[in-house]
């Protein structure tokens, strides 16, 4: 359930996506207690959540896999493999090596 500056909220704010919908109605029935100060702070949660689900959701259609490090691997022409993880080449921008992860997540 939702509590927003000590009182239960029942009604979902507005401006809401389908999905914030949805994620506002599952947190609202949850048995766990989720406490906001502000209208501004639960939009940036649910914010958040929408956008980390759609991550997942891209994440997963790029193919990508999970492995013990010392069998993972990268695309060489964003990332650099060091003994303690993985460092962003020099001449490549963030923005692109993540969105590389989508795009060609069979290499990964």
């Amino acid at each position: 359930m939702i509590i927003m500056m000590g009182a239960l909220l029942q009604k979902e704010p507005p401006n809401l996506t389908d999905k914030g919908k949805e994620i506002f109605a599952v947190m609202n029935r949850n048995r766990e207690h989720y406490y906001y100060h502000s209208f501004k702070e639960l939009a940036y949660d649910l914010f958040l959540r929408e956008n980390i689900i759609r991550a997942a959701d891209l994440l997963s259609k790029a193919n990508a896999e999970f492995n013990v490090f010392s069998q993972s691997r990268f695309n060489p022409r964003y990332w650099t493999k060091t003994l303690r993880g993985y460092v962003l080449k020099p001449d490549v921008k963030p923005d692109e090596a993540i969105t590389d992860i989508f795009r060609n997540g069979k290499e990964y």
